[in-house]
Parts: C-alpha cells; structure tokens; sequence
C-alpha cells in the first residue's frame, strides 16, 4: 500500500478526479512496473472486455491508454470495487488540511471557500429581498406547464450535479483517524490535524446544502425555462471554483508555491475503504440522495399546490374605472328580458371584486354590492377573468354587449376592456394599457389594487390590520370608510349645509343587524362613501311634497342628486332602504329622469367643495 500511486499494483479511486492503476501506471511513468520492465509498462495497456484481457495490438494500446486518460480527467465519482483504495480529491478543500494554517496554499484555500460561500450568500440574499411581508420567497401566482416540467428536472439535474455532500461524507465514512496518520505521520514535530480533515468535510457538505437551497429558492420563483437552467448553471458553476482554482494552481497559473501544493504526493496517497460494520448507518448513507431528493421534491409540490389553488393570488381587489362613456350600450332589461340601449359610464362599475373561483389557472373576480362589499343576490355581477381566446385579462358582463349580434365577438369573450396579450397569471402584475371598448376602440387606464394588508400601515394608519384585512376606526369625532380606511368622514362633515344655506342634508344610520328594535349603528354608505338624505320642507323655494325623497350619493366617479317620490313608485320606506342593499348605478339606471344634479369626476370622501 506504497505511498505512490505508480508503484502499486491495486486500483486507487480519486475523488472527483478518478485514478485508476489497475492496468498499470500512467502513460509516461517510467517507474518499474510490478508485472514487467518499465518499458513493458510504458509500450502497452491491458484493456478488460467481458471478462477477457486482450493485449499485445496498437490499436487496442492506444484504446486502453485513452480509457485511462479518460477516467483520470473526469468529474464524476466511481465507486468501483468495495475493496479498491481511495484517494484524496483534487480540490482547494484538501489543502484546507493538508498545509499549515496561514501558510500561503491555506490563506488561498480559504479564499476560494470563502469566494464561493459569499457568492451563493448574496445569490440567496438577492432571491429573499425581492419578496414582501406576505409572500417571503417572492413566489408567482402561478406557472404555465413547461416552466413546472422543468422545475421537477431541475431538482434532478442539481442532485446530479451536487457533488460535495456525496463526497464529504464518504470521506468521513470512509478516512478514519488511525489511517491518517498512519498516512501523513509526523514530520519535524508537526503533523497534519485529523480536525481539520473533519472540519473540511463538515465545510463540503453545509456548502452543499446551501447549494441546494439557493436552487429551490431559484425555483420556486422561476417563471420561464430559460431562466431556471442559467440559473441553476450559474451556481452549479459558483460550487465548482474549488476544482477550478485547483487546476489553475497545478498548472502553474497561480505561481511555483501553489503548484507544489497542489502537486504534492500526499495527493497519491491511497487509502483503503473502510467496511461498514454497521449496515443501518450505511444504508441511511446510501439513501441520502433520495432523502434530499424527497425533500426538494416534497418542497415543490407543496409550493405547485399552493399556486394551483390560488393561494398567492390576491383574493380581494378594489378596482376603479375613468370616467369613459358608452352610448348606447346594449343591455339586457331583466324586467322585459329584451335587450335596450342604455347609458354606460364605467366608473358605475368601480368597487370590490372578490376572487370566485379560477380560470386557466387564474382567478376570477366578481363584482361585489357597492353597499356592504358582500355578494349580490339579485343583480348579476361583472367579472374580470381571463380570456383564453385572445390571451389577455378581460372587463365583461354577461347582459352586456357590443351589438346584437351575440356570436360577433365570441372569439374575444365578449369583452368591454381587455389587457395586451398577456400570459401573467397575477392580474396585479400586469402593466400597460386597456383596450376600452366605447362603440369603437378606445385605450384607457384602470387602477387595480390588492384589498389584503399586512400592516396597519396599509389601512393608511386609520385602521388595524386584523386576518389580513383593515378594520376601520370609529368613533365619535371621525369615522373611515372604504378597504383601506382612505375615506374619512368626520364629524363636521355628518351633516352638510347647500350654498343658498337653505339646503340641509345629513347622513343616515341604520341597525347592522337589521333588527329594528337594535340600535343605528351602522352607516349607509354606497361605494365607500356615505349617502347624504336632504332633510327640510323646501328645496330650490319650493316645499317638499308629502313621500318626496332627495339623495345625495356617489356612483363610482361623481356624486348624483336623486329625487323621486315613494308612492308614486309605490314602494314602503323599508322597501326604499333594502333597495340600497342591492343598488348598483348602471342597473339601477341612476343617470336617469331622477337624476336632478351631477358633480364633477372626483374621488373626495364627501360633496364638500364639488361643482356641479
């Protein structure tokens, strides 16, 4: 068991870069083989086919002489026979023990250690810092089929190519203390510290394992093929710098001091594989590639769940509409069941959407009440969903239509806005214009924002964010309306007083539990702002008329003066006020006959101010 790989007659297997002497020295050793002269030795190799030893033909030399040059210079481990000795790899790690501390082969192994654990230190810090509160690992709403195909391989493809686990702990396994220093005995009273042997090993393999969580993290926030493969080349090519600056340094790039390192014999000591006694540890050993195997894995079909079931994608959003106008807008009356050209503003459909159900991997949002933000019962909300067909977000209600013909824009799912060609699968990441439709093509801008907190700070600090979701401060002196608490109502503006001084309107409370012996403790509001009800006997000079009733509401985009009279309509009060439960101020048709005043587009919290 010589301390020269060329003087023994045993195979030796090197780590990373496998060595294999069981035919004989390497072509060009002169040193006297064990079954011949050296010149015997150096003139012809010994190729085994089948079990049969063919020697003696150039042809078959030159095969067997390529054979071993192949298997000298490759990357990938063998495990050959059990009883074959091994050698230490060739890599900046094994100096790390091999040299003094602080000489300079050490100080140079320890900074290419440290070169490659900061580069995959700022690689997963990167990765991190671009996620949020809520979403850490910054992971997409979802991914189309190839890139998840390719997320699956991909864990195969980095086990495959993760080689320091493997490799420190075989060299744990398979090095015992007794033999290394019976192998690298004393010298001048200095000898080689089995600690730092087993300090390097623990350093392979924490630096392994790093490897693989950068690629998960890279993963699991891939959203194309490309960018996962260059991706995970990448760090693949960061965990080999070792063997990179290793080679640099044998060939004399790095300087003499750093290739007698790296060309020292120690790097020929063979050592024999050690046999297991027990065969529990080395099983557990064996199986490692599949535990980490079955951990990657098992971490990403928890993360494809999660995004096939809508859980990153934001499931309350508030959506504003401009002020664009449709005339005439074809649109069915539920009462005649006949389709009638009606006034469309768009901001009437301002308001919260709630996420029910997916499409083609996506969510879809339905229009809620604009009174309470809970479903409607009997209008028939509009959605925003995406359309397959033209690849892009879509605007659309189902008595809604651009003409008669139902079947002329089946293609486009019959939309009233639509996105660029888009496959983003969270709508809160789409940027760009909308295509409005308006009797021609229009572009227009919507404001689309996510109803979830995370803090209090997204209820604008006039709330707290409880579940996810803002509960609005109220009190005597101030009350917040809206998802984020952004409308505030405050005590001087519950009641408001027209120009003339002789128009008084005033808000208006009701029991939340629609019990009528409970109290007023809830206010009437329609699209986040409050309903203000005319209360006098005279308005513009003339006297209000027995069941005359004047609002003051907003509509998505401008607030409307409504007057009519009850029993012309012949509604009770209390059919009055559980009409505004359902009210909705296209299919009410609130610019209308009733319609007596019209402020300008503006978002203010009240009327205050307004020109009308």
């Amino acid at each position: 068991m010589g301390g020269d790989a060329s003087s023994s007659s045993s195979s030796a297997v090197r780590l990373r870069s496998i060595y294999v002497s069981s035919c004989g020295p390497p072509v060009g050793d002169t040193a006297e083989a064990p079954n011949g002269g050296a010149g015997e030795a150096s003139s012809r190799s010994v190729a085994k086919f089948n079990g049969d030893d063919v020697e003696g033909a150039p042809h078959e030399a030159a095969a067997g002489v390529a054979l071993n040059q192949f298997m000298a210079d490759s990357d990938v481990k063998d495990s050959l026979h059990p009883a074959d000795p091994l050698m230490l790899p060739e890599s900046t790690h094994s100096l790390l023990f091999i040299e003094s501390i602080c000489s300079l082969p050490w100080m140079f192994s320890f900074a290419i250690a440290m070169l490659s654990f900061m580069c995959l230190w700022l690689a997963f810090e990167n990765n991190i810092n671009s996620g949020s509160a809520d979403n850490r690992f910054n992971i997409p709403a979802n991914v189309t089929t190839s890139v998840r195909v390719a997320q699956y391989l991909s864990i195969l493809i980095a086990l495959l190519m993760e080689e320091e686990i493997p490799t420190g702990l075989f060299l744990l396994r398979q090095i015992q203390q007794q033999d290394f220093h019976q192998k690298f005995p004393s010298k001048r009273g200095k000898s080689k510290k089995y600690w730092k042997f087993v300090l390097a090993a623990i350093f392979r393999i924490l630096s392994g394992y790093f490897f693989l969580i950068n690629v998960f993290v890279i993963l699991v926030q891939a959203t194309g093929v490309i960018e996962i493969f260059y991706d995970v080349l990448a760090l693949q090519f960061v965990q080999q710098l070792d063997d990179i600056a290793f080679n640099l340094a044998k060939i004399d790039v790095l300087g003499n001091r750093l290739q007698k390192a790296c060309t020292s014999p120690v790097f020929r000591q063979e050592f024999e594989k050690q046999k297991v006694k027990c065969k529990k540890s080395d099983a557990v050993l064996k199986a490692l590639y599949f535990l980490n195997l079955f951990g990657l894995v098992a971490g990403m079909v928890v993360v494809s769940t999660r995004q096939l079931s809508g859980h990153y994608q934001c499931n309350s959003i508030t959506v504003n509409f401009n002020d664009e106008i449709w005339y005439p807008a074809r649109a069915l009356n539920v009462e005649t069941g006949q389709y009638e050209d009606w006034t469309l503003i768009f901001s009437y459909f301002n308001g919260v959407y709630e996420k029910n159900g997916t499409h083609a991997g996506r969510p879809v949002y339905s229009e809620m009440r604009k009174f309470d933000r809970t479903a409607y019962e009997g209008v028939i909300p509009a959605e925003i969903r995406y359309c397959e067909d033209i690849s892009a977000w879509i605007f659309a209600h189902e008595h809604i239509r651009k003409n008669d013909d139902e079947s002329a824009d089946e293609l486009g799912c019959n939309w009233l806005m639509r996105t660029e060609e888009t496959d983003e699968f969270d709508l809160l990441n789409y940027e760009g214009y909308w295509s409005i439709w308006t009797g021609v093509v229009g572009k227009t801008e919507i404001d689309i924002i996510c109803n979830e907190c995370v803090s209090n700070v997204d209820c604008n600090l006039n709330g707290k964010c409880m579940n996810g979701l803002c509960q609005c401060k109220q009190n005597e002196e101030v009350q917040y309306l809206g998802t984020h608490c952004e409308t505030r109502l405050s005590e001087g503006c519950k009641t408001i007083i027209g120009e003339r001084g002789d128009e008084m309107m005033s808000v208006e409370y009701y029991n939340g539990a629609m019990n009528e012996t409970g109290p007023l403790d809830t206010l009437f509001q329609e699209y986040a702002r409050p309903v203000y009800t005319f209360i006098g006997d005279e308005i513009d000079g003339q006297p209000m008329r027995e069941d005359d009733v004047i609002w003051l509401m907003f509509t998505g985009r401008r607030w409307f003066g409504i007057q009519f009279n009850m029993r012309e309509r012949n509604i009770t009060l209390d059919e009055l006020y559980g009409g505004l439960i359902e009210f909705h101020a296209f299919w009410n048709r609130a610019y209308s006959t009733v319609t007596t005043f019209v402020s300008d587009p503006s978002n203010n919290p009240t009327p205050v101010g307004m020109d009308w």
